[in-house]
């Protein structure tokens, strides 16, 4: 394998590295974030509605209990709104599954995201009439978290990309003086003693260039000398 395949998989291992850490950190605090505001919203929204029945309770309004449970569930993103009233131990709730559009089925499976459910009595004067339970929607969750991980992903792509491009062309260029000194390896092996008028201005390669052109200067006067010397002493064979 080559040093410039070596470098480029570093790099890429380098920049994988840096992705998951990077989508591990964003997940976990979109998803804090995400359950947080649900918490917030169900649970104002349960102190919110427990407040507003009370006097309906009181009264046994249930058709306005079950207009206000409807107002609430409209307004937000929950999976379920439920009154439990004390007198008669009844329930009055509205519900729907959870669905989870446009959001990836192996995503759903693999992220355990829990709602939370938030809890209000209902009281009118000293009674406690009821009490109101209100559970968050998964399917909002999901859907920010895979929007969160998708832009990442996508802008991961985006920027690793123009990486690999760049860094392929800086590595090229750098290279390029190790290339030239294999080409003159090769001349001096067939005794053309070339040498390297661009020198690189990187130190290590800048010291191997001008060791190679000493050397290359060197044969070559080696040579020269040994062809002066030839007939002298072959006149002298003879």
């Amino acid at each position: 394998m080559t040093l410039f395949r070596q470098l480029m998989m570093t790099i890429i291992a380098i920049f994988s590295l840096m992705l998951v850490v990077v989508m591990g950190i964003n997940f976990n605090t979109t998803k804090g974030y995400l359950i947080g505001q649900l918490e917030s919203t169900t649970q104002d929204s349960a102190t919110s509605l427990s407040m507003s029945v009370s006097d309906f309770m009181a009264f046994e309004d249930y058709a306005s209990v079950e207009s206000s449970i409807n107002a609430v569930f409209d307004s937000g993103y929950f999976s379920e709104v439920r009154i439990h009233v004390y007198d008669g131990d009844r329930n009055i709730a509205r519900s729907n599954s959870v669905t989870v559009d446009g959001v990836p089925t192996w995503f759903v499976k693999l992220i355990d995201f829990r709602v939370p459910v938030a809890k209000a009595v209902i009281s009118n004067g000293w009674s406690e009439l009821g009490q109101v339970y209100i559970t968050g929607s998964a399917g909002y969750g999901y859907h920010q978290l895979w929007l969160a991980t998708r832009d990442l992903l996508i802008s991961f792509f985006i920027i690793g990309s123009i990486t690999l491009v760049l860094g392929s062309i800086a590595l090229r260029y750098l290279f390029r003086p190790l290339v030239e000194l294999e080409k003159q390896a090769e001349a001096i092996q067939q005794r053309r003693f070339v040498k390297m008028l661009n020198v690189p201005k990187t130190r290590e390669l800048r010291s191997v260039v001008l060791s190679m052109n000493r050397m290359a200067e060197k044969l070559e006067k080696e040579f020269a000398a040994e062809v002066e010397t030839a007939p002298v002493v072959t006149i002298q064979s003879l």
